[in-house]
């Protein structure tokens, strides 16, 4: 079984096309996402109205048709690749998600292939602030996807997957940020220390994504490097396809080169250090059964950071 993993694609069409074009290439048996679609969410015309008018309806309607409209085009790249997929959402996606991928989104659903039980959770604990911005308007409904640390223990106890889908990693894999934090949540990683005390069958994979650092770039403190293991469990964080920007709130803009400066003045940064590295995901070999063979991250950026490249193999671990 020959899987190509993805994550946080970030409304990055063009880089989730190569994503799928290279599974069709490779002739692979699935297509799975790990979250994070969206970047955005809404406009900053969209906001401005809000503060003009103070009309929730409009705004919420608003950011329905703008995320509905970049999920159906996501949706129409992945159908057209012809290859089965599946995905669960982020902490930047919004509920209408499944209103527009149906079965294929797994967000707290379990589904039995070929004797491989598939169990998927979407959403996040950290969320940025354009985003906590709509937890906080429209609170009366939710519209961001709701992350719950007891309800994700308690359907893997349930459920017992052979792979698992999550949006965020288990904390202490594959989860260490630039700010020397551990974002992975406590859930699945207290779920696999109680298979190991009871003797229990550990699943055998686990796909993630949401911490871009510890990605195949492995730009943390600590090396995450893309892959990990728990005993015999494998677990692969794909990092970010898509480009990403950090975005300020209150203009919609991105600031991802100021916060990369890091007090340092702006001459002596290259433009290049100023973008955040992207463009990478992971091609899984696996037997019948789920359990992976091997693990290859490939990346698409460019030299420069801002195009698509030709796509290069980054690492190939053997297991």
């Amino acid at each position: 079984m020959k899987i190509i993993h993805c994550s946080d694609v970030h409304e990055d069409f063009e880089s989730l096309t190569v994503a799928a074009d290279f599974a069709q290439a490779k002739n692979a048996d699935k297509i799975i996402v790990s979250g994070d679609l969206n970047l955005k969410g809404y406009t900053q015309q969209n906001l401005e109205s809000l503060i003009c008018d103070r009309n929730k309806s409009k705004f919420r309607q608003s950011i329905i048709d703008k995320t509905t409209d970049t999920y159906n085009q996501f949706k129409t790249i992945l159908d057209k690749s012809d290859i089965p997929y599946l995905l669960v959402p982020g902490n930047y996606d919004m509920t209408n998600i499944e209103s527009v991928f149906g079965n294929h989104n797994l967000d707290r659903k379990t589904i039995n292939e070929n004797g491989i039980k598939y169990f998927g959770y979407g959403g996040g604990e950290q969320t940025p602030m354009h985003i906590a911005n709509l937890e906080d308007l429209l609170s009366e409904k939710p519209l961001v996807i709701v992350f719950d640390e007891n309800e994700l223990y308690q359907k893997l106890h349930n459920e017992k997957p052979e792979i698992i889908i999550t949006h965020q990693p288990p904390q202490g894999l594959l989860d260490y940020t630039v700010f020397q934090q551990h974002w992975g949540t406590t859930a699945t990683t207290q779920y696999l220390n109680d298979c190991q005390n009871n003797n229990n069958a550990l699943p055998k994979l686990i796909l993630v994504g949401h911490v871009h650092e510890s990605g195949p770039y492995a730009n943390n403190a600590k090396g995450f490097n893309g892959i990990a293991k728990f005993n015999s469990t494998v677990v692969v964080n794909a990092g970010n396809l898509g480009r990403f920007d950090l975005i300020e709130a209150r203009t919609m803009s991105s600031i991802t080169g100021r916060v990369l400066l890091r007090g340092r003045s702006p001459s002596a940064v290259s433009d290049r250090e100023k973008i955040l590295d992207w463009g990478t995901f992971a091609e899984i070999d696996a037997e019948e059964d789920g359990t992976a063979k091997s693990v290859t991250f490939y990346s698409i950026m460019s030299p420069d950071k801002k195009n698509i490249n030709t796509i290069k193999e980054m690492a190939n671990y053997r297991l």
